[in-house]
């Protein structure tokens, strides 16, 4: 094993997706939930939804934790990884800036608007640095076919977050709610899709660093 902080650091990437896969899993089944819930109160499913409302955040947190120290970990052998990290932080410091601005009675809402855009800019970035850092290691490690899997994971993130902040703006001139909807729709089957091969790519790449 050539790298072996890369390969422990990226095993706890893949796991902390495949928990925020199971979050999401348990999102859809809080909103199924609270429609039933809506239409028949019930105790029982009020309880039941809020034990699930705690454990998805619960979940999420361990997630978010995991993966942050992935990112450390894998930092020490790919430069990439680090800035990923660096990235993260920034997010985060951004988020609570945001929260304490919306929080305060002042007008801050340009000020808000514009922390947002830089914030998904900034979490779109740490997935492009990460996938360098997976890109770099596999070169490194005469892996070609991974290499080029991540080339591809990289170009299919940007093209795909040019779309859709494009629709985003496009779309308040919009006049057609269908088309909007519509379009919002195939967005989200396109992301949902790339979320899941960078899913698989970081198990691939779990495996490649094993070795």
């Amino acid at each position: 094993m050539r790298f072996p902080s890369a390969y422990h650091g990226v095993k706890k990437l893949f796991i902390g997706e495949l928990l925020q896969i199971l979050v999401a899993a348990l999102g859809i089944a809080v909103a199924v939930l609270a429609s039933v819930n809506q239409q028949n109160p019930n105790d029982v499913i009020a309880g039941v939804l809020a034990g699930v409302g705690i454990g998805t955040l619960v979940i999420l947190l361990i997630a978010a934790i995991i993966q942050f120290i992935g990112f450390i970990q894998a930092s020490r052998d790919d430069g990439n990884f680090k800035v990923s990290l660096w990235l993260i932080i920034l997010s985060l410091i951004l988020t609570v800036t945001a929260q304490i601005l919306g929080g305060l009675n002042i007008n801050a809402t340009i000020a808000i608007s514009a922390i947002e855009v830089v914030t998904n800019i900034a979490n779109v970035l740490v997935l492009l640095y990460m996938l360098y850092g997976i890109v770099a290691l596999a070169a490194k490690l005469g892996n070609g076919l991974m290499a080029g899997r991540g080339r591809m994971l990289v170009w299919a993130v940007v093209i795909m977050f040019v779309f859709t902040t494009a629709f985003a703006i496009l779309s308040r001139y919009i006049p057609s709610q269908e088309v909007v909807t519509t379009f919002s729709i195939v967005a989200a089957v396109i992301e949902t899709i790339i979320y899941i091969l960078i899913v698989i790519y970081l198990g691939a790449a779990t495996r490649m660093l094993s070795r």
